[in-house]
């Protein structure tokens, strides 16, 4: 049973990894589902899109003690009904993440790290974002972006225009992400951490 981790981050944060090792009929041995779930578990075509899903709730099952149902507004944003938590889910190729809290701005990203990224670094710097990153350091900024999307989707943030990211400090693995539109800006506490081949960043603002 791989659970990779939980840490307790912070008054009422939980971060939770799985480590998707199992084929999707093991994951499901494991976990036990109502009716519900166990329809929108069937409309699931992909092999690993069912090992994402089922790991995403074994984690639920770990950190929350109570019955939960998590549903997805339009957007995609994930909820869970009737508690006081908010959640956000992240996946890579062989990691789920999850970060509960009770804070409203939150958001989580886990990436497989890869060569390239000055590539793909047109499509989210900002003007006010310097030019000469390293790999890991691209990795960082788009992870850390992921991040700032979902917790400001509602708004439809432009990665190069609406959010740029400063105070990067690798000795505490922290920075502080700004969204800014029109006249105002907003501040996110960035924390990021490296999970064997991957980069894990997350984030929250103010409640």
């Amino acid at each position: 049973m791989p659970l990779y981790s939980v840490q307790k981050i912070g008054k009422n944060e939980l971060l939770a990894l799985w480590k998707m090792e199992e084929n999707a009929a093991q994951l499901l041995s494991m976990f036990k589902m109502n009716e519900k779930q166990l329809i929108e578990y069937q409309s699931i075509k992909a092999e690993n899109r069912k090992k994402e899903w089922l790991s995403v709730r074994l984690l639920l099952q770990h950190c929350i003690p109570q019955p939960f149902d998590l549903q997805h507004i339009e957007t995609g944003k994930p909820f869970l009904k009737s508690t006081n938590h908010q959640i956000s889910i992240s996946h890579s190729q062989n990691f789920v993440a999850i970060y509960l809290s009770d804070n409203q701005y939150i958001g989580i990203d886990i990436e497989k790290k890869r060569l390239q990224m000055e590539h793909l670094q047109s499509k989210f710097l900002h003007p006010l974002e310097n030019q000469n990153y390293t790999n890991d350091e691209l990795l960082f900024l788009w992870c850390a972006k992921e991040v700032m999307y979902k917790i400001f989707s509602q708004k439809q943030p432009l990665m190069t225009q609406n959010l740029y990211i400063s105070q990067i400090n690798a000795d505490t693995q922290q920075a502080i992400g700004y969204f800014q539109k029109k006249d105002s800006e907003q501040k996110v506490q960035l924390f990021y951490q490296n999970i064997e081949d991957n980069l894990l960043v997350w984030g929250k603002g103010n409640n």
